[in-house]
């Protein structure tokens, strides 16, 4: 006799973790901003409990470096006086050089928006300018990479000399209203929509563009973590709107899932979750409690410093806005401040992956700090730390064998044996255990838990992310692990009634785990749930 089993059959669920696609990851550069304001003037940079700190100029975090190159691709010193590209040394992006003359590479030449492609672009691959044949639009991301919030223009004209008082394209268009596009002006309004029919654009073509595609994790306390950025967010909006001034101390007070390094993110890392795709809010769905409205950035007008820099989430644009006036708040966390008479760590570099058993090497500058030095890595944000080393020589290198164990929350401590003061952190970066094979419904390799499990070999695990998975599972003798994410009422697998058990762990081992299910519709002669 068949028996079915129960309409809800539930497993435990023992472990959290949660699933995502590679995506190319980079730093944000520092918007280059060192001074700091007031609701009026400049100030001396305010230390921490002063009043206004926590702006801007109190972080330097990934700061603009930048190189010339040649006709060839090679580095050129600072001095050099003519170059033809420049390679943005913290994106890794390879950008044109525009020019004062009557060349392709002319600041004069503007375009519209139908004939870039054809009289710029296709141009500069048909004679394979400066021997690369893959130059191209930079998306709105990549080109407001390069703006600087610190100068006029604002752009580093030390090596993007030749710069246009115009507006320069990106390859995005608005998908609410397709007849505008992406923008980025740097004498003035920085990001913002333009006419497609009714504007005319400069362009600065590009190298090496990063994917768009976001790689976040939620991490099931209140944040959640951009994996391409190496940021983590607090996940949802401040509950009410406040002045400049009360968003540097909401960010800077604020204690969350434990950490109370917050603060108020500057203005090209909050442009780093606008998701350009959508409208009203213009934020990747990831986030909760989204505003289509102005959330406020670190940033000050270096020019108006009664004004500070902010986004507006209903579509995605930039703003400058009066300081009194009052926008919601999301606080960020991560990466490397760098401070004077501190050690600075090299690598591993904020959003960077490696992968266990891989041999790296962990690099500083010593910064006039002569004593050995200790070595932490945490996998939790900043929780607690595990030694790598005790006690070693300061000698800018340390080589590591990445552990077993896979977190998008890893962070790096590096401090003097004596002087734990001036010790740095780097956050965040990835470490991934290639062990590990993840299924979801969408993005990921594998939306079948049983197509997974005939890619995996013994000892791996299988993470599930929530849905509705129909389909029998057959372990198939191995000694894997199979786990759900978001535990048994959001992950079902439904055998759909076809006569036979939804689960087979026939001459498995005991090291056959499933975890965190809800099993419904199978039957079979000795039980319609699990046959072991």
């Amino acid at each position: 006799m068949k028996s079915t089993i129960p309409k809800y059959f539930v497993l435990i669920l023992f472990i959290l973790f949660a699933n995502s696609h590679q995506a190319l990851s980079w730093p944000i550069p520092d918007t280059g901003q060192t001074k700091c304001y007031d609701n009026e003037k400049e100030i001396p940079c305010p230390k921490p409990g002063e009043p206004f700190y926590g702006q801007d100029g109190n972080y330097i975090i990934n700061p603009p470096s930048y190189t010339k190159l040649d006709e060839k691709g090679e580095p050129l010193p600072d001095s050099a006086t003519e170059w033809v590209m420049i390679k943005d040394n913290v994106t890794g992006l390879i950008w044109e050089k525009k020019t004062n003359d009557d060349s392709i590479h002319s600041k004069n030449n503007e375009y519209e928006w139908n004939d870039v492609s054809v009289l710029f672009i296709n141009n500069l691959n048909k004679n394979a300018f400066a021997n690369f044949t893959d130059w191209h639009l930079p998306s709105i991301g990549d080109l407001s990479s390069i703006y600087l919030l610190n100068s006029n223009p604002l752009i580093d004209v030390n090596y993007f000399s030749d710069t246009s008082p115009n507006y320069y394209l990106s390859s995005m268009s608005y998908p609410i209203n397709p007849k505008h596009v992406w923008a980025v002006h740097f004498f003035d309004n920085l990001k913002s929509l333009r006419s497609k029919p009714l504007s005319t654009f400069c362009v600065r073509a590009v190298r090496k563009q990063h994917q768009l595609i976001k790689d976040f994790f939620i991490n099931s306390d209140g944040t959640i973590t951009d994996k391409t950025t190496g940021l983590m967010w607090q996940i949802e909006t401040s509950v009410s709107q406040k002045t400049w001034k009360e968003a540097l101390v909401y960010c800077e007070n604020l204690t969350l899932a434990g950490y109370s390094d917050w603060r108020l993110p500057n203005l090209k890392e909050l442009n780093s979750i606008v998701d350009y795709s959508k409208s009203h809010p213009a934020i990747f769905s990831s986030f909760s409690k989204n505003m289509s409205s102005f959330y406020w950035s670190s940033s000050s007008s270096v020019y108006k410093p009664s004004s500070g820099f902010c986004v507006y989430f209903g579509y995605g644009s930039d703003g400058k806005r009066d300081k009194l006036e009052t926008f919601y708040v999301r606080a960020v966390r991560g990466g490397q401040s760098q401070l004077t008479d501190h050690l600075l760590i090299k690598t591993p570099k904020q959003a960077e992956k490696y992968t266990t058993g891989e041999i790296m090497p962990i690099t500083w500058e010593s910064t006039n700090i002569y004593e050995d030095l200790k070595i932490s890595i945490s996998t939790n944000g900043g929780k607690s730390f595990k030694t790598i080393v005790e006690q070693t020589e300061n000698d800018g290198t340390y080589l590591w064998t990445v552990p077993g164990y896979s977190s998008v929350n890893c962070m790096l401590k590096i401090e003097p044996v004596h002087q734990n003061e001036k010790g740095a952190t780097q956050s965040f970066f990835t470490i991934i255990n290639p062990l590990v094979i993840n299924v979801c419904k969408s993005t990921c390799r594998y939306s079948c838990i049983q197509e997974a499990i005939q890619a995996a070999s013994d000892n791996y695990t299988i993470f599930v992310s929530k849905g509705i998975y129909n389909e029998t599972i057959d372990f198939l003798k191995k000694k894997i692990v199979i786990k759900s994410i978001h535990g048994p009422k959001e992950t079902i697998i439904d055998g759909k009634d076809k006569g036979r058990p939804v689960i087979s762990i026939s001459d498995s081992s005991q090291q056959s785990i499933l975890n965190g299910f809800t099993i419904i519709n199978g039957c079979g002669d000795e039980g319609g749930a699990v046959y072991f």
